[in-house]
């Protein structure tokens, strides 16, 4: 089975929360699907704490800020962390979606409550068979019977190989190694550094490598470990003991590029070997050392799209690092983007030097929605003037925070 984790965000007091919208999975590669509701508990009657004596824990009964992160498939559970959901399993296959009732499993024995105890609060999962390993808010447990019984290994100042922080923001294992990796990040305790490391002792000691960098992801292929990371993708050919960046992103052939340094997956497709990374700037492939970049937009002046226009729109600069303005550049040379406000006085202006391609003309250019002293502008309705080798369009953005 595949499955896929859904979700969304929403305004709550003006402050932004993470939804769980449920999860899906089809048996036929894709052909159907079947959906299930975010799993919560029951609302049952709980104490002033919040303690429920029917359930024997503290329910999480809300699909706010319980949002599944990740899933893992062992010899006979299904089982997701839900960060405030907590770590939680059900037993497969199932026949029918229905089936599939998930029960709250704690790493360390004691109620559930991802409020009060941050080994609850879990994130990421990795492992096989019946050996499993669970990336929560205090490091990793790991258990080898399918969770009957579990080790815990966290971040401890007193000892240079522990894990060097407890935040687990992604776990991966390499079978053909015995080796899990976790991407660990600061929860605040003195000493923790972020970066990435590595067992193969089941987490009684740890190697520390890719120090500094947030590491959103790990896998292998044919011996050599991709590290997606906030820096960009990381290559290690001797199993983590050096590691080589793949460097900027830079479609030679389109002549778009990644504006953001982030790297959040990757993947190897075989046969050829193509490198494939998913950027919050879009999707690459590389091939040997050529880059191409995938975006999803409409081309500029095709099918009734206008000659310049900008996306998303409306803009969230505060949700979205920028908004990019798509437009025709068969030829090289610099294009002006002038931005208004609605009394058509100008915010800034953006000047870019583009290179021109007529078997590939669409280019765009991004703006973080500041204005020249670094000051995010206010909301509302502005206009902007795209001069291209294709001539002068306007067109209008709506900026909403």
């Amino acid at each position: 089975n595949l499955w896929v984790s859904l979700a969304s965000d929403t305004l709550i007091d003006e402050e932004e929360f993470q939804i769980g919208t449920g999860l899906s999975y089809t048996a036929d590669d894709g052909v159907s699907w079947n959906y299930m509701s975010q799993p919560v508990d029951p609302n049952v009657p709980v104490n002033g704490e919040g303690y429920s004596d029917s359930l024997g824990y503290y329910p999480t009964t809300t699909t706010v800020s319980n949002i599944t992160f990740d899933m893992l498939q062992t010899d006979n559970y299904f089982w997701l962390t839900s960060f405030g959901g907590g770590l939680r399993r059900a037993l497969w296959p199932q026949p029918l979606v229905e089936d599939y009732q998930f029960e709250v499993i704690t790493t360390n024995g004691k109620p559930f409550y991802a409020f009060g105890d941050l080994e609850h609060v879990t994130f990421s999962l990795a492992g096989i068979g019946q050996l499993i390993a669970v990336g929560s808010a205090n490091g990793v447990s790991f258990s080898s019977d399918e969770g009957a019984s579990w080790f815990n290994s966290s971040f401890n100042s007193l000892q240079s190989q522990s894990i060097p922080a407890n935040f687990i923001v992604s776990l991966f294992y390499w079978i053909e190694d015995s080796s899990f990796w976790a991407g660990c990040v600061e929860t605040g305790i003195e000493g923790e550094s972020r970066g990435l490391a590595f067992t193969r002792n089941k987490g009684l000691t740890w190697l520390h490598v890719l120090e500094g960098l947030w590491v959103y992801s790990v896998n292998v292929h044919e011996e050599i470990v991709y590290a997606s990371t906030d820096e960009g993708l990381f290559l290690s050919y001797d199993k983590g003991q050096s590691w080589t960046p793949t460097g900027n992103i830079f479609d030679f052939e389109t002549g778009e590029y990644f504006s953001t340094t982030k790297v959040y997956c990757s993947a190897v497709q075989s046969p050829g070997d193509y490198v494939w990374v998913g950027t919050p700037d879009g999707l690459a492939q590389r091939d040997g050392n050529n880059w191409r970049i995938f975006r999803d937009y409409s081309p500029a002046g095709v099918a009734g799209e206008e000659l310049a226009y900008a996306y998303p729109n409306p803009f969230s600069p505060e949700r979205r690092d920028y908004v990019r303005f798509q437009f025709r550049a068969a030829e090289s040379g610099t294009v002006t983007i002038g931005i208004y406000n609605f009394a058509m006085e100008k915010v800034i202006e953006i000047r870019e030097y583009i290179e021109g391609n007529p078997s590939h003309p669409d280019r765009s250019i991004k703006w973080n929605g500041r204005n020249p002293q670094g000051e995010m502008v206010n909301n509302g309705v502005y206009f902007f003037r795209a001069g291209t080798s294709s001539g002068t369009h306007w067109g209008k953005i709506v900026i909403i925070n």
